[in-house]
């Protein structure tokens, strides 16, 4: 019974990532236009990951 009830209750989520070749252009378009500002934005970490990502792809090429 109890496992009735958590195959009900989990499900999977997918979501497609997007990543900005350019950061600058990203930050622009959240309106971030300072370090202070980007310290203090919820996507801070966000924009973190899609840098890390892009350097990554720019050192395999």
């Amino acid at each position: 019974m109890v496992l009735q009830f958590l195959e009900k209750k989990m499900r999977v989520f997918y979501r497609i990532k997007l990543y900005f070749v350019d950061t600058g252009l990203l930050c622009y378009l959240l309106s971030i236009k300072s370090p202070d500002q980007l310290i203090d934005s919820p996507f801070l970490g966000s924009i973190f990951e899609n840098m890390c990502m892009m350097e990554t792809v720019k050192h395999l090429e």
